[in-house]
């Protein structure tokens, strides 16, 4: 029985955890039979950047440091899923992303000899579709753009090697987007809509009485002279100032303009 993960939540947010939520919201999964191998992670990464989804490792800011890896995207990737996962999964839904009961090598019926972890689930996907995620990885596993066809189709014979996942850092943006007719089958789903963080601390401070764009002002000191004071530079004791202890003169040559035309009226002398 196929299943839709619906109700998860939109935290209004451009960025990569948004994304992932969007695309597992639009696949329908169900579980593999027990002789049958589930969907690895590379796959899922592949049917997530064909959707027009943005890379998951971000590109480094300086030309100095090296771009990521293959290995570095399916990293951040996983990272992603597994934290939406334990925090907005329930129930069942969980047990999809478990490790697969089938062990041995899925990939190796392309030609990848590595061992790629898999997950306890199948999409529901075309063949069409499962052919262009397995170019995409031939591809990534530089096999000759001419044979991908022939290859994919078992025209030809495949020739068995390990991908590796270092280096290869254009890769992920070189995923092909899947043609507008095969996407058809990925329905466009709104997500619910979720106040964010920012949005619930602006309702709170907005209810406590204080306008989103201001600062609360500080309180006056009990000694206006006190702080006038302060406000010039000048060192004097406070507390002495509360208790009546010092008397204390002020001229208007002692304030600035903006001090004098506020305080003028506590100028004692000339």
């Amino acid at each position: 029985m196929w299943r839709r993960f619906e109700g998860l939540a939109d935290h209004k947010a451009d960025d990569l955890n948004n994304d992932i939520r969007s695309f597992l919201s639009r696949i329908e999964v169900a579980h593999p039979e027990p002789d049958e191998f589930g969907f690895t992670w590379i796959e899922l990464y592949i049917l997530y950047k064909s959707l027009g989804y943005r890379c998951a490792a971000e590109a480094p800011s300086t030309k100095a440091k090296a771009k990521p890896s293959i290995g570095a995207h399916m990293k951040a990737f996983k990272l992603a899923v597994r934290k939406i996962v334990r925090q907005e999964f329930e129930g069942n839904d969980r047990d999809f992303f478990k490790p697969g009961a089938k062990k041995g090598y899925a990939l190796r019926r392309i030609g990848i000899n590595n061992h790629f972890p898999m997950l306890n689930l199948k999409p529901n996907i075309s063949d069409e579709i499962q052919k262009h995620l397995d170019k995409e990885m031939l591809r990534a596993n530089r096999s000759r753009i001419k044979d991908l066809k022939e290859q994919v189709e078992g025209h030809k014979e495949v020739e068995v090697k390990d991908l590796v996942l270092k280096h290869k850092a254009l890769w992920s943006k070189a995923v092909r987007s899947l043609p507008d007719e095969l996407r058809k089958e990925f329905k466009e789903v709104s997500l619910r809509n979720k106040k964010s963080k920012a949005a619930v601390k602006t309702c709170r401070r907005l209810r406590r009485g204080v306008a989103r764009s201001r600062v609360a002002k500080p309180r006056l000191p009990e000694h206006d002279c006190a702080k006038l004071v302060c406000s010039t530079g000048k060192r004097l004791c406070q507390p002495a100032l509360q208790r009546g202890q010092l008397a204390l003169k002020l001229s208007p040559g002692m304030l600035s303009a903006k001090l004098r035309a506020k305080f003028g009226h506590l100028c004692t002398g000339a």
